[in-house]
């Protein structure tokens, strides 16, 4: 669930509110400035992500709700259906009830449907957009003073800057396919 969540600035302890999502890591340059006292500081909940790669768990999270619910209300909605066809039929006013029943449930399998195509419609943009926050990041990374400003909180990042430092091959999250 996404709410706002409320930091503060580690020098000055001026507070600020930022939009968050629970499900979602966040990602970019954890480097921030307050706009208060102009100190800079690391918000740790912000990732790297060349460093890090993107976290898949929303889109898995996403599918697993659908198949749960495509198992769950595709008998009930196909019983509702039947038993209250078979009502009708036998002169029961029931059946109607059935019928909604199961017209309601047929219509929130469709909407689970239409969810992921729409979901399908959209994925090139985000993988778009991953593409290009992960080609900042790479920027960012390029720049050994960042780096080592970086490394000082993140071992990822300390690992990298040994790997320059050593002349090793440096070692990248993959970028979005």
């Amino acid at each position: 669930m996404a709410t706002y969540v409320t930091k503060k600035c580690p020098h000055c302890g001026f507070a600020y509110q930022v939009f968050q999502s629970g499900e979602q890591r966040k990602y970019g340059s954890p480097y921030k400035t307050c706009v208060k006292c102009f100190n800079h500081y690391w918000d740790n909940d912000i990732v790297e992500p060349a460093l890090h790669g993107f976290e898949n768990l929303y889109e898995t999270g996403q599918s697993i709700k659908r198949v749960i619910v495509m198992i769950m209300y595709t008998p009930m909605a196909l019983l509702m259906l039947g038993g209250g066809i078979w009502l009708l039929t036998e002169g029961e006013m029931l059946g109607l009830f059935g019928l909604a029943m199961g017209g309601f449930v047929a219509w929130a399998i469709g909407s689970h449907i239409k969810g992921k195509i729409d979901d399908k419609k959209h994925w090139d943009d985000i993988v778009r957009n991953r593409q290009l926050e992960y080609d900042r990041s790479m920027e960012r990374l390029k720049d050994t003073n960042y780096l080592t400003a970086l490394a000082n909180f993140d071992k990822r990042a300390q690992k990298l800057l040994e790997e320059r430092i050593n002349g090793q091959t440096e070692h990248y999250a993959t970028r979005p396919q």
